[in-house]
């Protein structure tokens, strides 16, 4: 769009970047601040001054011409000058990429046809909630004797990590070596606490473990996925096995103890919280599965709707947005990475892929998401959904009292970001609501 600037308004520009050049401008014979605009263009220079006025004048009239046409904006615009001179209009091309247009389908119908899953809770829901609950409580007791199925070990791990191998690792290190003065392989895991026959760390490892004593250390070979070298996964078959590498690994068992859990009784019971007995802490568990359950499968009837709604949209979409959450993608996934205790690069490293190439790798799921945000957001303004204020500051105060003050909650946060990413999230629960209605009627 082209936009054109009074020679009046555009005047008071002028005068304006005269002034803020002349702030920290220092002249002889002049006070600091205090020098005439006829000397501070002197000294400064017209092109200068053009350049300061053209961006101020640039930036506040575009927005008020987005506001005025009711254009919705994405990403920063490019701008051209036409025309720049004082006493004249000021005459600049703005290009941008606009939210698109989008062309729902029967969203309700569509709602109606995706089939939900019964929920129900079965006995089988009861007892392992309740061994996990043993188990969160249970004791151990240390063992001299060699290490059983069911045993809780503690041990250090060198393993050779082989090029393709798939595991990270940390580097060994030569204080980490054990007794018998061998060297120690490419990575180490040091106390790792392992439950023998749950089999969560290393294919096979568990049984190689089997047997050991404390201060007991073993060498053996372990079958350990393997993968391209582009980083991706190899699969085998359709039960998606994939091919194992050899890899040695050396094993030093610093601890067995056997657990030891607590009786299921009714004091058991009690212990937990306020119930009268077990048939009292069965109820509520049931009850709190039964939620558990419904929440999730609320959460993939919910995505199994809007993935239908966009794949049968019509919508011209942007580079730039999916650009946008293309990045948006990397950053959730080195945040994930860091919380783990990983960086990037040596994640990229590891799986031997650059960030271009994740990045690459990510076009598609990113299309889609920007897609299924701008059905929500269409729907909403098709349904005329709105937030009442109050709840929206309700909502963000959830967030907010995780600070002291609403002044140090400024210091860490965006108000404004968050106040438009609550509102977001707000909209989108109000339009799941209303496919749920939909859903609802056809019964």
């Amino acid at each position: 769009m082209e936009i054109e600037v009074p020679t009046e308004e555009w005047d008071k520009y002028l005068s304006l970047a005269v002034k803020n050049l002349g702030q920290n401008l220092e002249v002889p014979g002049f006070r600091k601040g205090q020098v005439p605009p006829q000397v501070v263009e002197r000294e400064i220079g017209k092109d200068k001054i053009l350049q300061e006025a053209a961006q101020s004048c640039c930036r506040k009239s575009y927005v008020r011409a987005l506001m005025d046409k009711k254009i919705e904006a994405v990403g920063a615009p490019k701008i051209t000058v036409l025309k720049m001179a004082a006493g004249n209009p000021f005459v600049f091309r703005a290009q941008v990429a606009v939210v698109p247009e989008v062309s729902l389908p029967n969203y309700e119908k569509i709602a109606r046809d995706v089939p939900k899953n019964k929920i129900k809770v079965n006995d089988k829901d009861i007892e392992e909630t309740i061994n996990y609950l043993r188990k969160s409580r249970a004791q151990f007791v240390t063992l001299v004797k060699p290490a059983q199925k069911g045993d809780c070990v503690k041990v250090d791990l060198w393993v050779d990590q082989m090029p393709n191998t798939e595991i990270l690792l940390k580097p060994g290190a030569d204080e980490a070596t054990p007794q018998d003065e061998k060297k120690p392989l490419a990575g180490e895991l040091k106390d790792q606490v392992i439950i023998l026959g749950e089999n969560s760390l290393l294919p096979g490892l568990d049984e190689k473990l089997l047997g050991m004593k404390e201060g007991e250390i073993k060498e053996f070979d372990l079958g350990l996925p393997v993968m391209k070298e582009d980083g991706s996964d190899d699969k085998l078959n359709s039960v998606n096995q994939k091919p194992t590498q050899k890899t040695k690994v050396r094993a030093k068992m610093n601890l067995v103890q056997k657990i030891v859990l607590p009786e299921m009784n009714d004091d058991f019971a009690m212990s937990l919280g306020k119930f009268k007995n077990v048939a009292d802490l069965n109820k509520n568990l049931r009850q709190g599965i039964l939620a558990e359950k419904k929440m999730k499968e609320d959460e993939r009837w919910h995505m199994a709707v809007i993935n239908k709604i966009a794949d049968l949209s019509q919508i011209d979409l942007p580079e730039i947005l999916i650009k946008r959450e293309q990045d948006k993608m990397m950053t959730e996934l080195e945040s994930n990475l860091t919380a783990l205790g990983l960086q990037l690069k040596d994640y990229l490293a590891k799986i031997r892929r650059t960030e271009a190439q994740i990045q690459e790798s990510f076009v598609k799921q990113a299309d889609q998401r920007v897609k299924i945000g701008l059905c929500l957001r269409q729907i909403a303004r098709q349904e005329k959904v709105k937030i009442d204020e109050k709840d929206l500051e309700a909502e963000m105060g959830k967030f907010l009292s995780q600070f002291e003050s609403i002044d140090q909650a400024k210091k860490n946060i965006d108000l404004e970001a968050l106040r438009l990413y609550t509102e977001g999230l707000m909209e989108n629960r109000q339009v799941f609501t209303l496919l749920e209605k939909a859903y609802d009627l056809k019964s």
